[in-house]
């Protein structure tokens, strides 16, 4: 409605109608969740009668390939004169781990040092950079919470074990599904460069708005050994040579429980789960003509709801209440807009959660939290967002109306989770 054009590149997962009858002009990209980075049969052109590139054999990667499209459609909306909204979502950082040897080869000895390592030093290093209060301890290594996979091979509400503890060929299997990772965020981070320096190159990059985000904590699927083949129980020991095969076409690999549980350092558990380790993720602005702050933190809470109001209000466009004959739900999020500009504190808001029956609701400084089928735990985030000291005994009252907003909140949204 303020004459943007609309472009989606990447992984879309949100099934039928699709991207296109979602509103985007141009989609090139993953229809679905997950699957080989070096297959160009999973990946789809929409319109598809729309112009696709095309690649030598064995030169498909799909970070690179993202990138291309996004650079040509930029491209086609400064052709046509028009502003425009991209969302570019990379299928890196997720499973399966595939990225080229090169900048797998750069990290092969940077993780044999293991998760606790790891984990201590990141702490370290996020206290020195001011990016998390002192106050907050390191959590203990995370514990494993119910599922299929960890019930069958009895890890359930096990913790993820030390890292000397571990038998060497293990640690050495481990490090590489490690160095895989830090190889596709090495992969995605010049990926990413290369929009920017198109942008610059054009003299657009000052007035153009990037959000940078992921959308949940790092993934523990399902222990911490992670699994092979394919997204479930199997998970397959590398050994000697076999080390250097990993990540490479026709290979299929998660990272397991203990690497995403130093990846969220210093938080609790992991994706799927509403404690910060599940929900809290990094968001970078970078909007040098619309924004006066620079190389500076931002403390109060936002959400991903907040995206779509954000964009809209900074265009000026108008949100529909239809689309295509269906009715659409009002916005749920706020516009970030006075937050980028340091114009205005941010009012307090309550935020809700929910994911396969783990659940949470954010007042204020006030956060209660629970594991599927377990109880509310209430935390300070302001002294402990870590979540390490249960306050639901010492303050019942609080939970028992918190709870009652989760359940009025569940209700509306038609929430999947037992009502609590």
């Amino acid at each position: 409605s303020a004459g943007y054009r609309t472009y989606m590149v990447g992984k879309w997962h949100l099934f039928k109608p699709g991207p296109i009858l979602r509103g985007f002009d141009e989609y090139f990209g993953m229809l679905g969740g997950f699957g080989s980075f070096w297959n160009p049969d999973l990946y789809t052109r929409l319109p598809a009668d729309h112009p696709s590139r095309h690649y030598e054999p064995g030169k498909f990667y799909s970070t690179d390939i993202f990138t291309d499209y996004a650079i040509d459609f930029i491209a086609d909306a400064r052709k046509a004169r028009q502003p425009y909204f991209m969302y570019l979502a990379y299928n890196a950082a997720h499973f399966p781990l595939h990225a080229p040897k090169d900048d797998i080869d750069k990290y092969a000895t940077l993780y044999q040092q293991g998760w606790d390592e790891v984990r201590a030093s990141r702490y370290e290093r996020q206290k020195q950079m001011n990016l998390i209060d002192s106050r907050w301890d390191l959590t203990p290594l995370s514990t494993i919470p119910p599922n299929n996979v960890a019930t069958q091979h009895g890890w359930t509400d096990k913790q993820n074990p030390s890292w000397e503890t571990i038998d060497p060929d293990r640690r050495a299997d481990l490090a590489r599904r490690m160095a895989i990772y830090a190889g596709m965020i090495d992969h995605m981070d010049r990926s990413i460069g290369r929009v920017v320096s198109d942008l610059e190159k054009n003299h657009e990059l000052d007035n153009t708005l990037i959000l940078f985000l992921s959308d949940n904590g790092a993934c523990a699927e399902w222990d911490p050994w992670g699994f092979d083949k394919n997204t479930g129980p199997e998970n397959v020991l590398h050994k000697g040579p076999d080390l250097a095969s990993m990540g490479q076409p026709g290979t299929y690999h998660s990272y397991g429980s203990g690497w995403a549980n130093a990846c969220n350092t210093p938080f609790r558990f992991y994706k799927h789960y509403s404690h910060e380790g599940g929900i809290s993720t990094p968001l970078i602005a970078h909007w040098p003509a619309g924004m006066s702050r620079r190389n500076d933190w931002e403390r109060s809470p936002g959400h991903v709801v907040d995206v779509m109001a954000t964009c809209a209000d900074i265009a000026g466009a108008h949100y529909p209440k239809e689309f295509d004959g269906h009715s659409i739900l009002p916005l749920e999020g706020r516009s970030l807009l006075p937050t980028l500009r340091g114009s205005a504190p941010a009012a307090e808001r309550s935020l809700f959660f929910e994911h396969e029956g783990s659940r949470a609701v954010r007042d204020g400084k006030w956060k209660l939290v629970a594991l599927s089928d377990r109880p509310w735990e209430l935390y300070d985030m302001d002294g402990d967002r870590v979540e390490m000291h249960d306050l639901s005994a010492q303050q019942p009252a609080r939970v028992k109306q918190m709870s009652a907003a989760w359940d009025q909140w569940s209700i509306r949204v038609r929430a999947a989770a037992k009502q609590r």
